[in-house]
């Protein structure tokens, strides 16, 4: 019965009083903690826990002369079989298990050993240059390591990392195949894309698969007993839950045009027969069922060929659709996010090759504005540009297209081709990138350039492919990946096939000045080639709540809102 729903009686009250005199803690009857039997997943422990009455649970641990705790928050039970998370890598740990009663009466266990290897010696240097515990968002940082030796990407490598507040690797997952967008889930569970025709996982924080998904053009031969299969072309670059459950992908299709442009930078060129891959936002169930699809194709003009190298499909679309191609295979958007906005039902979908971010309805796909410089649109597409209101800058090749809880549109802003398609393009070393965020007025059809970071001087931030940009909902503060570094040997911007590469995940307050509270740099290890990262998440916890950990803080008191 729930007490907080019906009046309370004499006879109840009587029983509530007696529940708070109550001094007798509980009695621990079987306790077991087994490091975690999984080897994908190694910074976990497996825990069984039975007591003479309903009790929570918590950890405390001392390892390397640090003590921390970690709040798994069950609710009461008489067993509880939970993971214990935050373990450190190569460490002799010693777990104490507290188990507290509804009245507040504890009992703590003897402490339990368990020691950990440590991080493998394929991963990258994790260098800790800044943090700012009290003026950062609480919780922990999640994010995907992309193996990238001098050939390109390695597509037997896959790890998504979870860092502390100090940088420190508290928990990792490994795969066989490269992994591209990862986040915890409210369930606690971990979601990721996976190869590079994106089959979807589900796993617990044990490494357990609780589920996966593979696109129907998958080899079947290839694809692990118990996926369940969609019906759609791919899945890439994103990857995220709706509030229903469903999941939301972005897929590809393929049609060919008789008369197509040959050139971006010419417009008087020849018409060419082209194959055109256009991309489509693919909403399905968790039982493989397509619930919602728009082809962008259908959406935006499809003869609008966009900066860069539109007219020319990359690597795994030669892969796909190499041997389906009529004349050149065009990239024609190269979409690289779509995120639902939940208050106003609509998509937010980031058409890189498109130099745009467009809002879509999510019900019928009809666009509602078109946020990207002005030339080349056509009627009726035109009709739903914005307006520049103040000085701004354009977006340009952007990833990450989010609405923050201000309504407001933030993104990562990779510049690649900041000078336009009909100008000669800027070399890496004088161009930037930047986390850029726009004001929007549906009324008005105006935009407004209301905030941006460039980096600061001397330190790399140019990144013309990939990364983040994320609004932390406790501080206000923007979580930036600037994922996709790559130098010379001088340590000059460069880009292409060669170079080092690396990665820096930085949190920066947000004000006109805004000022680093968080760095952490992903370095290669190698003379050439290194590691970059696609998107970084602050997560609450390990669990979905609260977890501290000494004088390793991973959680704070709520400081409101810069």
């Amino acid at each position: 019965m729930d007490l907080r729903a019906v009046p309370v009686s004499a006879l109840s009250l009587s029983i509530l009083l007696a529940g708070c005199g109550d001094r007798t803690p509980p009695v621990l009857q079987e306790l077991d903690i087994t490091a975690n039997a999984n080897p994908s997943t190694p910074l976990a422990a497996s825990v069984l826990i039975r007591t003479d009455e309903p009790s929570t649970v918590t950890f405390r641990i001392e390892g390397d002369g640090a003590e921390w705790n970690v709040d798994p928050g069950v609710d009461l039970a008489s067993e509880h079989r939970i993971p214990l998370l935050g373990l450190r890598a190569d460490t002799d740990h010693r777990i104490v298990v507290v188990a507290t009663d509804a009245a507040g009466n504890e009992t703590a266990s003897e402490p339990v050993e368990l020691r950990t290897d440590p991080l493998p010696e394929s991963f990258p240097n994790f260098v800790l240059e800044r943090s700012d515990p009290e003026r950062m968002e609480p919780g922990a940082t999640l994010f995907n390591l992309m193996r990238w030796p001098e050939g390109g990407l390695d597509d037997e490598f896959g790890a998504v990392v979870i860092v502390d507040a100090q940088g420190e690797v508290i928990w990792y997952h490994l795969t066989d195949s490269n992994v591209g967008d990862a986040s915890l889930l409210p369930s606690g569970h971990l979601l990721y894309a996976l190869g590079r025709l994106g089959r979807a996982v589900e796993v617990d924080m044990l490494g357990n698969v609780v589920a996966q998904w593979h696109p129907s053009s998958a080899p079947k031969e290839e694809m692990p007993q118990g996926s369940i299969e969609v019906d759609a072309e791919a899945f890439h670059h994103e990857l995220l839950e709706m509030p229903s459950g469903n999941l939301l992908t972005l897929g590809t299709e393929l049609r060919h045009y008789d008369e197509y442009p040959s050139s971006t930078f010419d417009p008087k060129a020849a018409k060419q027969l082209s194959s055109v891959v256009g991309d489509v936002i693919i909403e399905f169930s968790r039982d493989g069922r397509v619930r919602r699809e728009l082809k962008l194709l259908d959406i935006l003009d499809p003869f609008r060929t966009g900066s860069g190298s539109g007219l020319g499909g990359g690597s795994w679309l030669q892969v796909m659709y190499g041997d389906q191609a009529r004349g050149p295979l065009v990239d024609w958007a190269h979409t690289n996010a779509v995120f639902f906005d939940a208050e106003s039902n609509a998509f937010i979908v980031s058409v890189r090759r498109q130099d745009a971010v467009v809002k879509l309805d999510a019900d019928s796909g009809e666009i509602v504005w078109i946020l990207g410089a002005h030339d080349r649109w056509s009627s009726p597409w035109s009709d739903y540009l914005l307006s520049p209101h103040g000085e701004l800058e354009w977006p340009n090749h952007q990833h990450a297209s989010m609405v923050t809880p201000r309504g407001t549109v933030l993104m990562f802003d990779n510049g690649t081709n900041r000078d336009g398609p009909l100008e000669e393009r800027a070399p890496a070393s004088d161009n930037y990138s930047r986390a850029v965020e726009y004001e929007i007025d549906e009324e008005a059809m105006e935009v407004r350039q209301v905030w941006e970071y460039r980096g600061g001087a001397g330190a790399p931030f140019y990144s013309s492919f990939i990364s983040d940009a994320d609004w932390l909902p406790v501080t206000g503060n923007v979580l930036i990946t600037a994922g996709g570094l790559i130098a010379d040997a001088s340590g000059m911007a460069t880009e292409g096939s060669r170079g080092l590469r690396s990665a820096r995940i930085m949190e920066v307050t947000h004000e006109p000045r805004a000022e680093i509270v968080f760095e952490l740099l992903v370095e290669a290890e190698w003379p050439a080639g290194g590691w970059h990262v696609y998107r970084a998440q602050r997560i609450p916890s390990l669990y979905g709540a609260p977890i501290s950990s000494g004088d390793r803080p991973l959680d704070r008191p709520d400081h409101g809102s810069n």
